[in-house]
């Protein structure tokens, strides 16, 4: 996770702005894959690019676990069990984080959208929660872009010491992390161009920059093993 920032990394946003929290019916997370899809393709903006990635890095998460627990009790990786065993309580606690973000990221941007039509007639008000909800709608993907930042660290691990039987699956994982990464990280900079405050700002583009600078290297390293691997 970030060492920049920290202090407000896991912020309660409906405390902040509770009067621009919509009752959204049906958690995303509860839909059938084909009703989640389904919303996605319709012409509603949300759920859209957000809610997909922080899917996208469950996913990813997932695969991680499923690859541990395909190595956990067999005795040819008795000796790395330990270091299994971590891989996959960290990626089950971040994967639960992003599920969450799925819904929270669509909330996040109803809540904007509910922003945009407070009345202009307290002009000062209006910009004060527009500038709330967006401050929201920005740190909801970056938080998800950290946590799958951190998951490679762990996918690592699996993909190193873990079963080789199951090596691709992780290397899809790394992928999926990698593609959720950069599909939050998009969110993060356009909601940032609306954000006034400088100093925020300033700290969210440090949080970018840190993931993006090892990123593609990263990725990188992962892949290389499990291609040596299968080749």
């Amino acid at each position: 996770s970030s060492d920049v920032c920290s202090s407000d990394l896991r912020f309660i946003p409906e405390k902040k702005i509770i009067e621009l929290m919509i009752d959204q019916g049906e958690n995303l997370v509860d839909m059938t894959v084909e009703e989640f899809i389904e919303g996605v393709s319709s012409s509603k903006p949300a759920p859209g690019g957000g809610s997909v990635s922080a899917l996208g890095g469950a996913f990813a998460t997932a695969l991680g676990s499923m690859v541990a627990n395909l190595s956990i009790g067999k005795d040819k990786y008795q000796d790395v069990e330990e270091d299994l065993k971590l891989a996959l309580d960290k990626l089950n606690s971040l994967n639960a984080r992003l599920l969450e973000a799925v819904d929270e990221d669509t909330n996040a941007f109803n809540s904007l959208m509910k922003a945009f039509r407070i009345p202009k007639d307290d002009p000062e008000y209006r910009s004060s929660k527009i500038q709330q909800a967006t401050e929201y709608a920005t740190k909801i993907p970056l938080l998800v872009a950290e946590d799958l930042y951190e998951s490679l660290e762990y996918i690592t691990i699996v993909v190193e010491k873990g079963n080789k039987n199951a090596i691709t699956d992780a290397g899809v994982a790394v992928l999926f992390a990698d593609a959720a990464i950069r599909g939050a990280l998009l969110n993060v900079k356009i909601n940032l161009l609306s954000l006034k405050d400088q100093g925020v700002k300033g700290l969210i583009q440090q949080r970018i920059s840190r993931i993006q600078s090892n990123l593609k290297k990263n990725k990188g390293e992962i892949l290389d093993i499990v291609d040596k691997e299968i080749s």
